[in-house]
């Protein structure tokens, strides 16, 4: 019984700062619950209707989060020690500790909940496996600590020494990427450019008329795929300039060869 209480004491600080980490991060939820509920209701029709794009799991043989964001998010290499782990500890059953089998269950738990909802469209499937990433990388330290109690020999040591670090400088290197890539967001550089352009042609006493796609700037009150507009009407009318993302078009030719999609999906990616 004493041992439990100790358990139960050190268990405090974690989920102290855990509650604290998220009301850091979603402090609205408790002085704007409307929209929090309004949000919800959004984001539950979409995840289980759909957006776009409605990808199934059975014709993706229930791997599509594997294969395009949750092994390569955080690297193969890191993948391959999580199965090692994984693995062990399965194998191990009821001999491990309690938090290595709930690592297990809580990756298939996320892992099944992604990939069985039809939304996640293309090009950021990563973000919907966000809540698998803690434990993967458990897993996947797991797996190392495992490999490192099997192996005697200082050779065999060294070399599981240089595979870590291998695999650890990898996905380093590709966040850093990433966070240099959010510091340049193209965005922010689309708006850069059309106030630019703007101020040129008001020097010349003209002016520009700029249709641009929601996720092509950082205003959102865009249409949602130019695809869908009337070009000819829309120069007509005095437009000089399109704006648009690839974000969109990526899910619509990713999505053309999907099993199950939508007409329209079809027959936007076959028109680009």
């Amino acid at each position: 019984m004493a041992l439990e209480h100790r358990k139960s004491v050190k268990l405090v600080p974690v989920f102290s700062a855990a509650a604290v980490i998220f009301l850091a991060i979603n402090y609205r939820v408790i002085f704007d619950g409307f929209t929090l509920v309004r949000g919800a209701e959004a984001m539950f029709t979409d995840a289980v209707g759909g957006q776009e794009l409605d990808i199934y799991p059975v014709p993706e043989r229930f791997a599509l989060h594997l294969i395009n964001s949750l092994a390569p998010g955080l690297s193969w290499g890191i993948f391959a020690w999580a199965a090692l782990g994984a693995g062990m500890i399965w194998h191990a059953n009821k001999l491990r500790m309690f938090e290595d089998r709930l690592a297990v269950m809580m990756v298939v738990l996320f892992y099944s909940v992604g990939e069985f909802l039809p939304k996640k469209p293309p090009p950021d499937y990563g973000r919907y496996m966000l809540p698998c990433a803690p434990f993967v990388i458990w897993l996947a330290m797991r797996g190392v600590q495992f490999a490192w109690e099997a192996l005697t020999t200082r050779g065999g040591r060294w070399g599981l020494s240089f595979a870590v670090i291998l695999t650890v400088v990898i996905p380093a290197t590709r966040s850093v990427q990433i966070v240099a890539n959010l510091e340049n967001d193209t965005r922010i550089q689309a708006v850069a450019w059309l106030k630019n352009k703007s101020e040129w042609a008001k020097a010349k006493g003209e002016d520009i008329k700029v249709m641009s796609e929601n996720y092509a700037t950082i205003d959102p009150a865009g249409v949602t795929s130019v695809a869908d507009e009337d070009l000819i009407a829309a120069r007509q009318s005095g437009h000089t300039h399109v704006l648009v993302s690839s974000f969109r078009y990526e899910r619509y030719l990713e999505g053309m060869n999907m099993a199950r999609q939508r007409p329209a999906i079809r027959r936007l990616g076959g028109g680009l």
